[in-house]
């Protein structure tokens, strides 16, 4: 009996790694259109493993400005647990960001029993609009990334571009590699807040 299940078995290993789920932008062409129009971008993301049921979902933030760190800080606080993978191991969750004001950044997230309101201030001089939300800080193929269970990752950069003979940099910045807190100094980065998940 115990070679026939020990098979069974170790095909069930605790999970170090699972895959997470991004889709950048809006579902229809008419969304698309209004979110355009409003200046509002949008990423969604999914995780579905049955072995993570339960698990709660920890996201922190933290802001750099002119190549200094603030603390990183929990995004929910107190209603941290609030997130959490359901029984079956799922979970689906909404980012937008815009610039609501040439002195305004907003950003804001919907989770299945919660959401959240984030403001920051733009640097001086910089352009509010040219912030951008970007998730491909993760080598997405086909829209999944493969993602490590109890370890901090990053998720999202709400970022400044990467400037270069007058043109605006995005996805070379995110896709480069290079971690974030380093940005300022290897490309000059003056200003970008960087959200980390840990699946718990």
């Amino acid at each position: 009996m115990w070679l026939l299940l020990a098979p069974a078995y170790a095909q069930t290993p605790e999970a170090s790694t699972t895959l997470l789920t991004n889709q950048e932008g809006y579902a229809n062409s008419e969304a698309k259109e209004m979110g355009s129009v409003l200046g509002v971008e949008k990423q969604h993301f999914e995780l579905s493993d049955p072995r993570l049921a339960g698990r709660v979902l920890h996201l922190t933030y933290q802001e750099f400005r002119e190549g200094v760190a603030q603390p990183e800080q929990d995004l929910l606080g107190k209603d941290r647990n609030r997130f959490q993978l359901d029984s079956a191991g799922r979970v689906a969750f909404n980012v937008y960001a815009r610039a609501a004001t040439d002195t305004r950044l907003e950003v804001r997230f919907f989770f299945p029993t919660i959401g959240k309101r984030q403001q920051f201030q733009p640097l001086p001089g910089a352009v509010a609009a040219d912030y951008s939300l970007r998730a491909d800080i993760q080598a997405y193929k086909k829209q999944k990334a493969t993602v490590p269970v109890g370890r901090k990752f990053p998720l999202l950069v709400y970022t400044l571009p990467y400037v270069k003979d007058g043109f605006l940099y995005y996805c070379d910045l995110a896709q480069s590699k290079v971690p974030p807190a380093e940005w300022f100094k290897k490309f000059g980065i003056r200003h970008f807040v960087v959200y980390q998940l840990t699946i718990e």
